[in-house]
């Protein structure tokens, strides 16, 4: 029988206490994901925000996909012993060229202005085959820019780059969420609220709003946020 309890109180060891000095910079993640995409002939860069902090890893952080050959979600993980922990990050295709575009290849470029704010649809993009656009990052499918908020005003007929956009989040900063600790046939609950942004799968800091604790847990859904450890 489950017993649900609302709960404010966590003692939770799962993968050990996190300090606050240890952690891993979101650019480290990008670099370790670009080097090994390199390797394996691959033009992906991690879609996430270079500032944002994960747990620390003395060891050489692994990357694969998180399904057989599909590229489009991959798990980062960290084998430290007694302090193991993974998380999937979505991928975005990036082109680089040295002069001028492949006039073979399309860019995505917006059919209107999005004002700042914007969650990108099909009807406001399109891609523009032959483009004498300045040489650097762009997108060339249009399925890597739908669904994704633009973090500045572009303009219409302007190459969308992958700087003006950022990922719409299953879990918003500072957003009230369901904190769930899973203990064998008891689930306790309690009320709280995240402390970064968070898509599914990904581990974020959270906060119980009764005790004040600062907790690491995964994105299961829009709500609900499964705690794995304390953070001292």
């Amino acid at each position: 029988m489950k017993i649900i309890l609302i709960s404010l109180c966590f003692t939770i060891f799962t993968h050990g206490s996190v300090l606050a000095n240890e952690i891993t910079r979101g650019d480290k993640i990008i670099a370790v994901v670009e080097n090994w995409a390199k390797s394996k002939g691959l033009n992906l860069s991690a879609d996430i925000n270079e500032h944002r902090t994960y747990p620390g890893c003395k060891q050489t952080l692994s990357v694969e996909p998180r399904y057989i050959e599909d590229y489009n979600t991959l798990k980062i993980s960290c084998d430290d012993f007694g302090a193991e922990w993974d998380i999937n990050i979505s991928t975005r295709t990036l082109l680089k060229k040295n002069n001028t575009l492949n006039t073979n290849m399309g860019v995505v470029i917006a059919k209107t202005s999005l004002p700042k704010g914007t969650v990108i649809r099909d009807k406001d993009i399109e891609l523009k085959i032959g483009s004498n656009q300045n040489n650097g990052q762009y997108f060339n499918k249009l399925d890597d820019v739908i669904g994704r908020r633009a973090q500045r005003a572009i303009n219409a007929k302007q190459m969308i780059k992958p700087q003006y956009l950022t990922s719409v989040w299953m879990i918003e900063k500072d957003q009230s969420v369901i904190l769930v600790n899973k203990l064998e046939r008891i689930q306790v609950e309690a009320l709280g609220k995240a402390l970064e942004n968070g898509n599914f799968g990904d581990r974020i800091r959270v906060i119980n709003n009764k005790s004040g604790q600062k907790l690491l847990g995964i994105v299961e859904s829009e709500k609900k946020i499964q705690i794995i450890s304390k953070i001292n």
